[in-house]
C-alpha cells in the first residue's frame, strides 16, 4: 500500500514540476500585457481630453494635440506588441492567447496609425481622404477590441488573469 502511494507521489511531483514552467511562461506573456496598464490609463484620459477639445474647438492646436496624443498610442501599441513577442509561452493554449494579444496590438497599432493619417489630412484640408482614414482606424480599434477580449477570456480560461480584468 505504501508503495503505490509513493509511486503516486512521484508521478504528481514529476508532472507537477512539468506544468509549474509552463504556467509561468504563460503567466510572463499576460505579464507583459499587463505592465504597462497604468500609463495606458494615463494615455487614454489625455486622448479623450485632446479629441474633447477638438470637437468643442476644431482649430490647429487641438488637431495637433490630438496627433501628439495618437502617436503616443501608436507607439505604446508597439512596444506593448513587442513586449508581448518577447515572451515565450509553453502551452497550446497560451500560444493561443498570446497570438490573440498580438493581433490586439498590431490592430490598434494600425488603427492609431490611421488617426494620425486623418487628423493631419484634416490639418491640410484633406477631408474627403480623411473621413475615409477615420471610418477605417474606427473600425481597427473596433476588431482590435474584440481580439484583445478573446485574448483575456483565454487567459482567464487558463487561470492567469483575474475574474475582475
Amino acid at each position: 500500500m505504501r508503495g503505490r502511494w509513493l509511486g503516486a507521489l512521484v508521478l504528481v511531483v514529476a508532472f507537477g514540476g512539468q506544468a509549474a514552467p509552463a504556467a509561468a511562461d504563460d503567466a510572463s506573456v499576460w505579464a507583459a500585457y499587463t505592465a504597462r496598464d497604468a500609463e495606458v490609463d494615463a494615455v487614454a484620459a489625455e486622448s479623450r481630453r485632446a479629441f474633447r477639445n477638438f470637437t468643442k474647438r476644431p482649430n490647429t492646436r487641438t488637431v495637433n494635440a490630438v496627433i501628439r496624443v495618437s502617436r503616443k498610442q501608436e507607439v505604446m501599441a508597439t512596444e506593448i506588441g513587442a513586449a508581448i513577442a518577447a515572451q515565450p509561452s509553453s502551452t497550446a493554449a497560451g500560444e493561443r492567447a498570446k497570438a490573440l494579444l498580438l493581433k490586439e496590438a498590431d490592430l490598434t497599432r494600425r488603427g492609431w496609425h490611421l488617426y494620425v493619417q486623418c487628423f493631419t489630412n484634416t490639418k491640410r484640408g484633406r477631408t474627403k481622404l480623411a473621413l475615409r482614414q477615420l471610418r477605417a482606424a474606427n473600425r481597427r480599434l473596433d476588431q482590435s477590441i474584440g481580439y484583445g477580449k478573446r485574448g483575456v477570456a483565454a487567459f482567464k480560461r487558463l487561470g492567469i488573469a483575474p475574474a475582475d480584468y
